[in-house]
This record gives structure tokens, sequence and C-alpha cells, in this order.
């Protein structure tokens, strides 16, 4: 995969010297949820039986309201052929974002969905134990059995039913082992 990294920077750095690093960051998520909404849009805007200028015209409409420099380096992305990559532009922007503001990003996996109260109540546990802000981002996993299981960097915090049944068979397989 080509990198997107230059292109995130880029917008970065430009959200940075405007001073509008939240409203940058405000307009991107609406996009990615426009993105996630619609999955037809982004090859819309990829299409090449649209021109450029066309494809242009419909970034202008559906962003009126947004900040210039977002519509015209959505335009970019379009000239350049790259914007099939935004949802990965986004995503590295959020990255360091995040980074910006001293919030950790995470996941957090679970059998069954958690509600939004949950996952802020395990937020506010690891900012108790860790000191920093954590946001996790909520996957199912059945395999789990019950429990959770949340992934910070390169900590895992295994709370879940399949790793105390993995650990009670390795203790139960080392006392077996002792007896011998």
């Amino acid at each position: 995969m080509e990198s997107t990294s230059p292109f995130a920077s880029a917008l970065f750095d430009l959200s940075i010297e405007e001073d509008r690093l939240e409203n940058y960051y405000h307009e991107l998520t609406e996009i990615k949820e426009i993105l996630k909404k619609n999955d037809t849009f982004l090859s819309l805007l990829d299409c090449q039986f649209l021109t450029v200028s066309e494809r242009k015209e419909i970034v202008d409409k559906t962003f009126a309201s947004y900040q210039t420099n977002i519509r015209n380096f959505l335009k970019i992305l379009i000239v350049r052929h790259k914007i099939c990559f935004l949802e990965n532009i986004i995503d590295e922007f959020f990255e360091k974002y995040y980074q910006k503001i001293g919030i950790q990003k995470g996941k957090i996996y679970s059998v069954e969905k958690l509600s939004e109260k949950e996952i802020e109540k395990i937020q506010k546990t690891f900012l108790e134990k860790k000191k920093k802000k954590v946001l996790l981002e909520h996957e199912l996993d059945p395999t789990l059995i019950g429990g959770i299981r949340v992934v910070l960097g390169d900590r895992i915090y295994d709370g879940s039913l399949k790793n105390k049944l993995e650990n009670m068979k390795l203790s139960l397989k080392k006392e077996g082992d002792n007896k011998k």
C-alpha cells in the first residue's frame, strides 16, 4: 500500500499553522462518518467517468460549510488520484491529533457489545491507573468467551474468561508436572 503519511502530515501541520486543530479534527470526523454511512461516496469521488472538475464540484457542494482548506485538500487528493486513501489519511491525522493532545488510543474487545457508559467507565479506570487519557475503540471478539481484553500500544490487559481458563490450564499442567 502506498504511504499516506505525507498527506496526513501536511494536513495536520496546516491545522496547527492555522491554529484550527480542533476544527479540522471535527470536520474530518464528520467526513469519516459520511464515508462510513455511504460507502459509494468515495468511489464517486474517485470515478474516472466523471471529470476532475465534476468531482471537485461534488466536493464543493457536499462540503460547502467546511473550511476552505479541507475542501481544497480533498480536491488535491482527487487531482493526484489519492482520494481512495482518504480514510487512511484521516486515521493518520487522528493518530497525530491524539498524540498532540495526550490521548492514548487503544482497543477493547468483548464478546457482547458494550454500552458507551461501560466503555467510558473502563477509560476512566485507565485514566486513574495510567494518569493518561485513553480512548478505546470497541470490537467484538466471540473467542473471549466472557470478560474483556484491552490493548494499549504494546500492552495487553486481559480479563477475559478465555485467558483465565488458559492460565488455569497452565497452572494445573505445571502442578501435574511437579507431582511426577
